[in-house]
C-alpha cells in the first residue's frame, strides 16, 4: 500500500468487480486472513483498508483495520457535518472499541467458530452490543469495575465477548487498547489523547490531563453517496503500563497505573477545489435527469406542434366561378401583366394537364 509494505504489509482487498458494495472491503492482510496476535475470533481480517469505501453509505458503524495494532477498529456513526458545503457521515471511535470486554453476538452457526477459523466472512455479520461493558472480575482497575449492561443474556452461548480475545493475557480498563503482541512485547497501551472516552478511574491516576472531544477524538467523515473521505482526524496516545516490584526496588511503591508517553493528531481534508469539482459530480445524476425531462417536454411539444401544422396549414384551393377567372401576379420587381384564362370544365380533374390557354388583356 503506498509503497509501503515493509512497514504496513501487503494487503489484499476487493476492487468492487461484480459488487460495488465490496469495493475495498480487507480480505488478507500479509497473505493471511487471521493474524496471530488475538484469540478468535479477535484475529479475523475485516473491515476497509481506509483507502476505499463502498459508495451508498448508511448510519450503520464501519470498520476499518488497522496495521499500526494489528486489529480492527469500530466506528459508530455520530451524525451529519458539512465540509464546504458538502453533507458527510461523521463515524468516531467510542466504546465499541474502547469498551475493552464489549460483547457481539453471532449467528449460532458461526459461535462455533470461536476457536479456530476459516474466512474472514464467517464473522462479517457479527453483532455488536449497544453499550461498552466490563465484567468485575477482568474489568477492575484501582478498585473500580462496571457491570454488564447490554441487552444480551449472560447464558446466551452465541454472544461473545470480544474483550476476553483482546486483553493478551491481563484485560485492561475500558479506553485502553493492549498492543503488546503486536509491538514486539513492549507494554504500550493505545488510547484517545488525555485518556478521552476511558474509564475514570484511569484518567483520575494522573494529573494534568483534560480531555475533550473536539481535540482529542478520532473520526473519518464519508460523503455518503460515494463513500469518498471528506476528513480523517486520527488522534492517538501512546501509554506505558507502570506497576510495582519487587525485583526492582526503584519500583517498589510505584503506583499501577497507564502513564501517558506521548499523543498525537493527523488530519487530512479535502480540498475547497477538490470538493468543488465534487459537487459537480454529486449534481449530475440531478442535471442529467432535469435534462431528460426538459428533452421530452421539448419533444412533445415540437410533435404537437407538427400536428397542428398539418391540420391546419393545409393548402388553400383557388376559388372557382362559372365565368372566366382572372389571376393577377404581383411581383414589385417584375413586370405585370393582366390575362385571362379559359373556362376551366367542372368536370375536369385538376390534376391531369389541359390544353387551356392564356390571354392577354386587350
Amino acid at each position: 500500500r503506498n509503497g509501503s509494505a515493509e512497514f504496513d504489509g501487503h494487503f489484499n482487498m476487493e476492487t468492487g468487480e461484480g459488487d460495488i458494495g465490496q469495493l475495498g472491503i480487507l480480505r488478507k492482510w500479509n497473505y493471511r486472513d487471521t493474524t496471530k496476535y488475538h484469540k478468535n475470533p479477535c484475529n479475523v481480517i475485516e473491515g476497509s483498508a481506509g483507502e476505499f469505501w463502498p459508495p451508498g453509505r448508511t448510519k450503520d458503524d464501519i470498520t476499518l483495520f488497522s496495521a499500526d495494532i494489528c486489529r480492527p477498529l469500530f466506528y459508530e456513526y455520530e451524525g451529519t457535518t458539512s465540509h464546504f458545503g458538502i453533507e458527510g457521515y461523521r463515524y468516531t471511535i467510542d466504546k465499541k472499541t474502547l469498551g475493552n470486554a464489549t460483547r457481539r453476538r453471532f449467528p449460532h452457526n458461526q459461535a462455533k467458530f470461536f476457536e479456530p477459523t476459516t474466512t474472514t466472512e464467517d464473522f462479517f455479520v457479527a453483532e455488536h452490543s449497544a453499550e461498552m461493558t466490563g465484567s468485575t472480575t477482568e474489568n477492575t482497575y484501582n478498585g473500580h469495575s462496571s457491570e454488564n449492561t447490554d441487552e444480551y443474556s449472560d447464558n446466551d452461548p452465541d454472544v461473545i465477548n470480544m474483550g476476553n480475545c483482546y486483553c493478551n493475557g491481563e484485560c485492561t480498563p475500558s479506553g485502553l487498547l493492549n498492543i503488546t503482541l503486536c509491538r514486539y512485547g513492549a507494554p504500550v497501551f493505545i488510547s484517545l489523547p488525555h485518556f478521552h472516552k476511558a474509564d475514570p478511574a484511569v484518567l483520575n491516576a494522573v494529573e494534568g490531563l483534560r480531555p475533550n472531544d473536539k481535540e482529542h477524538s478520532f473520526s473519518i467523515t464519508l460523503e455518503p453517496t460515494t463513500g469518498i473521505p471528506l476528513e480523517v482526524s486520527a488522534a492517538l496516545q501512546a501509554n506505558v503500563h507502570l506497576h510495582s516490584s519487587e525485583i526492582v526496588g526503584l519500583y517498589n511503591n510505584v503506583p499501577n497505573i497507564y502513564m501517558p508517553m506521548i499523543w498525537f493528531k493527523l488530519k487530512a481534508q479535502v480540498t475547497e477545489e477538490m470538493a468543488s469539482n465534487l459537487r459537480i459530480l454529486l449534481a449530475l445524476p440531478i442535471v442529467m435527469l432535469c435534462s431528460g425531462i426538459i428533452m421530452i417536454i421539448v419533444g412533445l411539444c415540437l410533435i404537437g406542434a407538427v400536428a397542428l401544422l398539418s391540420l391546419f396549414g393545409k393548402k388553400r384551393r383557388i376559388p372557382q366561378t362559372d365565368a372566366t377567372t382572372e389571376k393577377m401576379v404581383d411581383n414589385p420587381e417584375k413586370k405585370t401583366e393582366m390575362v385571362f384564362i379559359d373556362k376551366m370544365d367542372n368536370n375536369e380533374d385538376d390534376n391531369v394537364k389541359s390544353d387551356r390557354r392564356l390571354y392577354a388583356k386587350p
